[in-house]
């Protein structure tokens, strides 16, 4: 991918799309501090002077090992390594936008859609990420369904219209290397139908759909038992003889846990397509190079649920 697209993603960002970020980093910490004070008001406990205390334990016709107190369980209990845990995230939001273009034969049209112009332009839109594991191993599924129509960018005569119905999925498995680390390997699909207009010229249809492998690593750090750091980083793709695939993903997020079953979920993600085959478009020249070439990236947020 072009070092332009890397630029973008910290060089261009549109106003709107900062502002989200801001605001959920403020509702992020006052989240964490509010809860920080439920939790010190509830472990606060009366004094009990040592008459009192000596009084009562006198009185108690319990035995030894019944007299000492249970300890009470703590606010955000940690599951042990041969239990199951699970992690629902429906309806995420991906405040993407997304940039670089897409050819058929010798014609290529932009695609530059800004989260801004997403959201306003938005027909549909379904996420949802699922992850279960147990000692060493997990597995995790995840599923973006986006549908938009919009007037994206103005030329100096014109305006490209860009039409997408979009399908994500990703599936597979991870392993635990110790220290936080786990190895990730499984696939990603790719279904898309991206239709193309400088304005009053020919419309530019670019439907494909394409699995690819994807390995990786991920990183998972706990400096408190309330925040949790998730870094993840893979690479995917193929080369056959008549077509190519390079992705790369990267992701940083931040778990805050409100409860030991609820977490707020803030970071960013970018995805990278270098996608070329060969198609057959229809009437016309026959078989004609395909490309689709573009990056989609942005700020997440989530609510989560731990089960």
């Amino acid at each position: 991918m072009k070092s332009r697209y890397f630029k973008s993603m910290f060089l261009n960002s549109k106003p709107r799309s900062l502002l989200l970020v801001v605001s959920f980093v403020i509702l992020l910490v006052s989240s964490s501090l509010m809860a920080e004070q439920g939790e010190s008001a509830e472990n606060t406990e009366p004094e009990v002077s040592a008459t009192e205390a000596a009084v009562t334990e006198a009185s108690s016709p319990a035995t030894n090992s019944e007299a000492s107190a249970p300890v009470p369980p703590a606010q955000f209990p940690v599951k042990g390594p041969e239990e199951w845990r699970f992690k629902l995230v429906p309806m995420y939001i991906w405040a993407m936008g997304i940039s670089g273009d897409g050819t058929i034969g010798n014609r290529t049209a932009p695609i530059d859609v800004s989260f801004g112009d997403l959201f306003e332009n938005l027909q549909f839109i379904f996420t949802v990420h699922f992850e279960a594991g147990k000692g060493r191993w997990g597995g995790f599924f995840d599923y973006s369904y986006i549908d938009l129509n919009s007037d994206v960018k103005q030329l100096p005569q014109s305006t490209v219209n860009v039409d997408m119905l979009m399908h994500l999925v990703e599936g597979g498995g991870t392993v635990g290397l110790g220290k936080g680390f786990e190895a990730l390997g499984g696939f990603r699909y790719v279904s898309m139908d991206i239709d193309t207009r400088i304005g009053q010229g020919p419309q530019l249809n670019m439907g494909q759909n394409w699995a690819s492998p994807i390995f990786g690593v991920r990183y998972i750090s706990d400096p408190s038992k309330r925040f949790t750091f998730v870094g993840r980083f893979d690479l995917g793709g193929y080369s056959t003889s008549n077509s190519s695939d390079f992705q790369w993903n990267v992701a940083a997020l931040v778990d805050v846990k409100l409860k030991s079953w609820l977490s707020l979920i803030g970071g960013y993600r970018a995805l990278s397509f270098d996608y070329k085959t060969k198609i057959a478009p229809g009437p016309g020249p026959g078989i004609v190079p395909f490309k689709f070439d573009a990056i989609l990236q942005g700020p997440v947020f989530a609510l989560g649920f731990n089960f």
